[in-house]
């Protein structure tokens, strides 16, 4: 009979202090939102959770909110609702689901109407900051509200981590786009993928996340794992190598470059800009001149930017303006 008492005992300690437990851990993590949104408005930003929710009890924790809005400066993203899951045991494993329709503000104001059927995030935390944060949307279609034709992405990815002590990794893959617009140079369906490393930025870029403004208070070491772009019509880029950027807005890299399928995108550039189409005929011959092509359409050569100044080898090709 005592022993029965005591396990009884035992599990509605147990059963008390999971509670509790719980009811901290939530607590934490509300506060920290709080602290979050601190954070984001002392840097003139925005952060809106509308009716926001705490449930998942005994063994998720869950924050969902009716409207999510972020907004810093001039531009801003809105979506209809957020929800937010984690286990009470592993609570640093965040993940984040955002529902659709939504909006999302330019830097230059306009705004464009978003529709996704998925899009989901998942963040990662150490002790005393992130550690990575992984983002995908999937079939996204952006809508200029001035009626424009859309933009559409079927698979939009950006993956960031913590590397070493300070370094920063970046991804970002855009699959299946379509009708992307280039201001004067017209819409294009395209493949990309990109892989870059960024030296000692990690800690200083987690605090308002904004690389631009981070870019021009000190130099900048990056490593170009991977640039790939390839066009739906034909034709490919594949870029890598170091590139560095200083305060001033002076770029100087050393850039290995892959071309698949030159004439194609020749045409294509040619076609989006009629009024370049001596100086890319001349960059398409200064191409063939420097490198063959191999069994299978690919020309390899280097590309250099010395203190802005663009060099196809040895062969100057002019000069790039600041970045800012």
């Amino acid at each position: 009979m005592k022993k029965g008492i005591f396990l009884i005992a035992i599990i509605l300690l147990l059963i008390c202090s999971w509670s509790a437990g719980w009811f901290f851990i939530v607590d934490k993590v509300e506060t920290e939102i709080a602290k979050a949104k601190n954070r984001l408005e002392q840097t003139g930003g925005k952060i809106e959770c509308a009716n926001q929710t705490s449930s998942g009890f005994p063994f998720r924790i869950s924050i969902s909110c009716d409207q999510f809005v972020v907004e810093r400066g001039s531009s801003g993203f809105k979506s209809n609702g957020l929800k937010s899951a984690a286990q009470a045991y592993q609570p640093n494993n965040i993940l984040l689901e955002l529902n659709s329709p939504g909006t999302l503000t330019q830097p230059n104001g306009t705004p464009l109407n978003l529709e996704w059927s998925s899009m989901r995030s998942n963040l990662k935390a150490g002790l005393s900051k992130l550690n990575a944060i992984s983002f995908q949307t999937k079939n996204l279609i952006a809508s200029p509200q001035n009626g424009e034709r859309p933009m559409a992405v079927s698979d939009l990815q950006y993956h960031e981590r913590l590397q070493g002590e300070n370094n920063l990794d970046i991804a970002v893959a855009m699959i299946d786009v379509k009708d992307a617009l280039f201001g004067p140079f017209g819409r294009h369906n395209f493949d990309l993928r990109t892989e870059i490393s960024i030296s000692n930025v990690h800690d200083e870029f987690s605090k308002n996340r904004n690389l631009g403004a981070l870019l021009k208070t000190r130099d900048v070491e990056t490593q170009i794992q991977r640039l790939h772009v390839v066009m739906d019509g034909g034709g490919g880029v594949k870029i890598s190598g170091p590139a560095n950027f200083s305060p001033q807005g002076i770029i100087t890299a050393k850039l290995d470059i892959e071309i698949s399928d030159l004439d194609k995108l020749l045409a294509l550039a040619i076609q989006s800009n009629p009024r370049g189409e001596k100086e890319i005929r001349q960059a398409g011959q200064a191409i063939k001149l420097l490198a063959k092509a191999d069994a299978n359409g690919v020309r390899s050569f280097n590309f250099s930017v010395d203190q802005n100044v663009l060099k196809l080898g040895l062969i100057p090709l002019g000069k790039l303006p600041r970045l800012y």
